[in-house]
Formats: C-alpha cells, sequence, structure tokens
C-alpha cells in the first residue's frame, strides 16, 4: 500500500538503504546509460529525494550532484503514485520559473517514474530531460516504470548484501563509508560522531569450551543488545571475527562514553540457555571525530589502538581520549 502522507517514514526508509551521499556505483550507472539510450534524450538520472534536498545517485548530462529539494521536478513525481510527464517545462506553470528550465541546463521536456520501496514509499524517481518539448507516449511511460523497478531491484540488492549473514550487522564495508559520511559531515559543520570499536574478551575460549554454535550464539546476542540501545542513525558493524564497530552520531565525547558503557553493562547481563554459566565481556576503544581526524582509516586505527590499552589494562572497559 503506498504512503504518500507519511513523510517521516518515507525519510526513514529512504536512509535506511544507507545510499545516500555514496561513491558511484556501476550497475547503477549502466542503467542510466541504458535509458537515456532508449530514450534519446540528452540527460537521465536516478534522484533519491532526501527531506530538503533531491542527490543523483547516477547521473548523465547532469553536472551537479544534488539540487534544493524545493525545485526538483522529481519532487512532484514522488507526491503521486504515477508517471509524471511535462511536454514543456516553459508551457508549464508549475516549472516555467524554475532555474533549471530558465538557465542551465535549459530542461523543456520531462518524465519520472516513482521509485517505490517495498514498504510503501517512494524515495525517489528515475528520471529523464531533454532540452526540447515533447510528448511522451503511453509505451514510453510504461516503459520508464519498468526501468524504475528495476533500479529498486538493484537499491534493495545492494541493501541485502551490506549486512553480515550471521549476525545481521553492517559489513566493514558499508560501515567505512558512513564513517566517511559522518567525516563529512562534521567537516561541514552538521554534527560529531563516536567510533567504538568493540572485541569479545576471550572468544577463542568460548567457542573451545561451549562449540562453534554456542559462539555463534554470543556474537548474534550481542549484536541484538547493541543494536536494541542504538538510536536511529547510530549503526553497529561486524568488523571481523569477534570485532565490531559501533558509530554514535551527533553526542559529546563524555556520553558516548556513557552510551558505550551502558552497552558494555547489556552484554555482560546476557544469558544463553545452551551455556547456563557463560559470562561474556568485552573491551572497547573511542576516537572521536573532532580530534584531529583526517581519514577514516585513522580514525580506525585510533580507536583500534585504543582497544588494544582497554585489553591489556584488564578487558571490560572502554578506554577513549
Amino acid at each position: 500500500m503506498l504512503k504518500l502522507d507519511d513523510e517521516a517514514g518515507r525519510i526513514a526508509s529512504l536512509r535506511r538503504y544507507s545510499i545516500l551521499d555514496t561513491m558511484n556505483e556501476k550497475e547503477f550507472e549502466n542503467i542510466v546509460d541504458l535509458v537515456q539510450f532508449t530514450f534519446g534524450v540528452s540527460m537521465a538520472a536516478i534522484s533519491l529525494i532526501d527531506s530538503n534536498r533531491q542527490w543523483f545517485k547516477a547521473k548523465r548530462g547532469l553536472n551537479i550532484a544534488e539540487s534544493p529539494r524545493e525545485v526538483a521536478f522529481c519532487d512532484h513525481v514522488i507526491r503521486g503514485e504515477n508517471v509524471m510527464t511535462i511536454p514543456d517545462a516553459r508551457e508549464d506553470q508549475r516549472f516555467a520559473s524554475n532555474p533549471y528550465v530558465v538557465s542551465d541546463p535549459g530542461v523543456r521536456c520531462y518524465m519520472g517514474a516513482p521509485l517505490t520501496t517495498r514498504d510503501g514509499y517512494n524515495i525517489g524517481t528515475l528520471c529523464i530531460m531533454g532540452t526540447e518539448p515533447r510528448q511522451f507516449g503511453d509505451d514510453e511511460m510504461a516503459t520508464l516504470r519498468k526501468f524504475a523497478k528495476l533500479v529498486l531491484a538493484q537499491i534493495e540488492l545492494r541493501e541485502k548484501a551490506a549486512y553480515d549473514c550471521l549476525t545481521g550487522a553492517l559489513n566493514r564495508g558499508i560501515f567505512a563509508n558512513r564513517l566517511d559520511i559522518a567525516l563529512e559531515r562534521f567537516r561541514r559543520g552538521l554534527g560529531r560522531s563516536s567510533l567504538a570499536v568493540l572485541d569479545l574478551d576471550h572468544f577463542k575460549r568460548i567457542n573451545d569450551t561451549y562449540g562453534h554454535a554456542v559462539g555463534d550464539d554470543v556474537l548474534k546476542a550481542i549484536v541484538g543488545a547493541i543494536q536494541g540501545k542504538l538510536r536511529k542513525g547510530d549503526s553497529i558493524a561486524r568488523l571481523g571475527g569477534e570485532e565490531f564497530g559501533v558509530l554514535l552520531e551527533g553526542l559529546k565525547p563524555k556520553d558516548a562514553k556513557m552510551v558505550l558503557e551502558l552497552l558494555l553493562r547489556q552484554i555482560h547481563r546476557l544469558k544463553f540457555s545452551a551455556a547456563p554459566n557463560l559470562v561474556v565481556t568485552a573491551s572497547m576503544g573511542v576516537a572521536h571525530v573532532e580530534e584531529g581526524i583526517m581519514r577514516t582509516a585513522d580514525w580506525l586505527e585510533l580507536a583500534d589502538e585504543r582497544l588494544y590499552a582497554a585489553k591489556s589494562n584488564g578487558r571490560n572497559m572502554v578506554v577513549a581520549a
């Protein structure tokens, strides 16, 4: 069922895909190339509509990465369920004074199909544009809608590949991308973030004593316990083996440390029916973005150094600056 009146839900649905501000990906570039060729237009794009901007995942014939939402043709598309066509933007009072009509790139015709998620939200569009007036037929609208379904299928496939199959945590690559975004947000004055690297204490001993099935249960339980305490916008990823990364957004360093200490207490309280006497603890190293971090690799390295300090000083603790 299409949900056109739930903007907060729509934004949450879009953010769930972790696709905004990501690098070019050939799968999406190939679709846009094919769409541009099929319709013989000068411009084609995959547009995602954020709370106050339009951001292009892939584009041809456009020299901008994003635009204000209020001037986006695609913002009109996501308000309905149908493909929207504009034969001549100069003759359409909604768009006649639009800056992308009256100046570069000089849009005259437009067609956009909504990208509708499985939970009923229009998160963006697949669109084409031209610099001359053009009437689009029913067959062309149906074809663009099929291409839009292909885009959404690729977005869904991308999301599934983003998660660790055992624990449900993000994988390392997607998490690194989120760290890149957090760094860029900090540089633009849009908020601080804290990164924790967590490692289970004596995990090999757990596997050796109780077996790998219990070890797997421990990993899954830890991720579940942490996810239950994280806010929207925070992230947990499996970095490898029994090591995890936690990204906390918008907290002062002292508050971030308090949250992470709470997570350690949650881990310590975990119980396992297959191993009633098992007590699980973890160690964390924390680095804050305002500590002069310049690259994601440096951020991870600093947190990892502090994780080593936590383990060297007795384990089951959080070590920060």
